[in-house]
């Protein structure tokens, strides 16, 4: 029982290199980010109407500053090449 306690603590500590963020990335990441290729119909839509537009396209919580030495953490949309403007999150990284 003492071993199956440690094992979440030592997967988290090991295989974790940021945050898990489980939220409504419509509403959380399209208003006034640079970073999200939003549609183009305005920003006057409800989230509801917001996440229908944005079903189909895929995003990255990631470093978005990467070649500075702090790096900057943010949601950033990926293309249909694999493309995109967010880098993984490395560990030993200092982060604001």
């Amino acid at each position: 029982m003492i071993i199956a306690s440690l094992v979440p603590r030592i997967v988290r500590h090991y295989l974790t290199r940021g945050p898990g963020v489980m939220l409504n990335v419509s509403s959380l990441a399209t208003r006034d980010s640079p970073f999200v290729a939003l549609p183009t119909s305005g920003s006057f839509l409800d989230a509801m109407e917001r996440a229908r537009l944005m079903k189909d396209q895929k995003v990255r919580f990631g470093d978005v500053s990467a070649a500075s030495g702090v790096g900057r953490l943010a949601i950033g949309t990926i293309d249909d090449t694999g493309a995109c403007n967010v880098e993984p999150v490395r560990r030993k990284r200092l982060y604001i």
